[in-house]
């Protein structure tokens, strides 16, 4: 029966923000049974759990996973409207690709990143390209930023395994 109210509940949770369009902070905090919560409005932390959001760590870094091989994105014979342009930038040796959406703040803040860096990179909005958002999911893309820098995959925002890879 738990599991039952654990997959309502993240179904839930994953409709409600594909719906919206602005970003909510997520809190997390364990029942007395041990039972994991993730919410999206203090709110609904009950009292005497609010505790432990005062002692919360930050989430931990994601780490790179190798690239599937995928066929590259760009389309010579794609119209300019259908293909995005890649920044113009100081040239590196490996292609840099980030996929990302709209909405997304750490898409923001690793694109600001990457064009205080003066780092070359292609943006795919997964959201507007079909192919961009098939290449995501064959990339084993479950969350945005995700960034493939030659052959190797970078989920979330990570500028230090970006920049350590790009060198």
């Amino acid at each position: 029966m738990k599991i039952h109210k654990v997959i309502i509940s993240a179904f839930a949770l994953n409709l409600i923000l594909s719906a919206s369009s602005s970003w909510a902070e997520a809190y997390r905090y364990t029942d007395d049974t041990g039972a994991l919560h993730y919410v999206d409005d203090l709110s609904l932390v009950p009292p005497k759990y609010r505790s432990q959001l005062k002692d919360a760590k930050p989430l931990p870094q994601i780490n790179v996973a190798p690239q599937i091989a995928t066929p590259p994105l760009a389309n010579p014979e794609a119209k300019p409207s259908q293909q995005e342009e890649p920044r113009k930038r100081e040239v590196t040796s490996k292609t840099l690709e980030v996929f990302v959406t709209s909405w997304c703040p750490y898409c923001k803040k690793l694109e600001a990143f990457l064009d205080a860096k003066k780092i070359p990179y292609t943006r795919y909005d997964i959201e507007k390209d079909e192919k961009a958002h098939r290449v995501y999911k064959e990339l084993g893309g479950r969350g945005v930023p995700l960034t493939r820098i030659g052959s190797d995959v970078v989920r979330g925002y990570n500028p230090e395994a970006i920049l350590r890879l790009i060198e």
